[in-house]
């Protein structure tokens, strides 16, 4: 899914700087996380960040909050959950086929009362449209793939779990 909402961030985290590191920069912030979790590992977090994207992608297609709530932050939950009721209450269905990510790269990683942050940028491709009941579509293309680019930030309080914080498309 892609919010409809450019620039700002959709899942209530903190604003992401699209690209711009905090300061420090990337490798301080990820030396911080390491510090205070000895077992955190750069390649294992890559991994589950991507995991985490791709079940949020499948969780939104079913509509399946169950699931979102177990990777995804509270206050993001309630908008993924708002957005879902919408379409739904108009008879609609958001479908998201062949999604691959073309790239992806850590642009922020910080620490914040308790808590780790790291933002990815990624830049995927899917084809993502809005169908009726019937299954024509509304919105989007069934046939021709678009390309996004999308800022996800994962956070999780010091040696927990990761979850998905806050999305954010560039303007």
């Amino acid at each position: 899914f892609k919010s409809k909402n450019s620039t700002e961030d959709v899942l209530g985290g903190r604003q992401v700087s699209a690209g711009v590191p905090v300061q420090g920069g990337v490798d301080a912030g990820l030396g911080d996380i390491s510090r205070m979790d000895g077992y955190f590992d750069e390649e294992h977090f890559m991994t589950e960040a991507i995991d985490i994207f791709f079940n949020v992608q499948a969780a939104w297609v079913r509509g399946d909050v169950e699931q979102l709530r177990s990777i995804v932050a509270p206050r993001a939950l309630e908008t993924l959950r708002g957005e879902l009721d919408a379409i739904k209450s108009k008879g609609l269905v958001n479908r998201v086929e062949g999604l691959a990510i073309k790239d992806s790269a850590i642009t922020e990683a910080w620490q914040e009362k308790g808590t780790d942050y790291i933002t990815l940028k990624l830049k995927a491709s899917a084809i993502d449209y809005i169908a009726d009941a019937s299954g024509s579509v509304v919105e989007g293309s069934s046939t021709e793939p678009v390309q996004f680019t999308e800022y996800w930030t994962f956070a999780r309080e010091i040696g927990k779990d990761w979850k998905l914080s806050a999305i954010q498309q560039p303007s």
